[in-house]
């Protein structure tokens, strides 16, 4: 489970910095999709996104969705996104 601890390690700033994991976070919170789908998006082969899927997944981003079919659905982890988002929302804007 990712704590506000982790959130604040700048490795998982790192993580969610990157335009493409990002990009699949905002796809994956509004539709759980598949790899291939995911890289065709992405514009990235599926071993590409393959690997920002992995670390994504490592720091409890995304999870294994029940897909009902041969290939493997992700989803965003509730927990890790809430987070996330909290974060981003606790960000004091200036002006």
């Amino acid at each position: 489970m990712t704590t506000a601890a982790d959130l604040l390690d700048e490795e998982f700033l790192t993580v969610v910095a990157d335009p493409v994991r990002l990009r699949a976070l905002i796809l994956l919170e509004e539709q759980p999709t598949d790899l291939p789908t995911l890289a065709e998006d992405a514009g990235l082969s599926p071993e590409a996104m393959g690997r920002h899927v992995d670390v994504l997944a490592r720091r409890g981003l995304i999870e294994r969705a029940d897909g009902g079919g041969d290939g493997v659905v992700w989803r965003t982890h509730s927990a890790g996104w809430i987070k996330l988002s909290e974060l981003i929302g606790g960000i004091e804007r200036p002006g």
